[in-house]
């Protein structure tokens, strides 16, 4: 979403920041292999940008230990 917002916002005359709606929505839909934090994304043309395959860990007694999954 920041990169997003940082290809499209500009300063008008009053030193206001704008950002369009639907050039930020086209922005988006753009977006293509962005390096994120849950890997690579890449958005379709409705704005689905998710991996829905995430799994978060948190270490116990020295072992990966999945405690919240989002798999399709």
């Amino acid at each position: 979403m920041l990169a997003a917002i940082e290809r499209v916002a500009r300063t008008d005359a009053a030193g206001n920041t704008v950002i369009g709606r639907g050039a930020l929505r086209e922005a988006l839909y753009a977006t293509r292999d962005f390096a994120g934090l849950t890997g690579t994304l890449t958005c379709n043309q409705f704005g689905d940008c998710a991996d829905p395959n995430i799994v978060v860990s948190q270490i116990q007694n020295g072992e990966f230990v999945p405690v919240y999954r989002v798999l399709e």
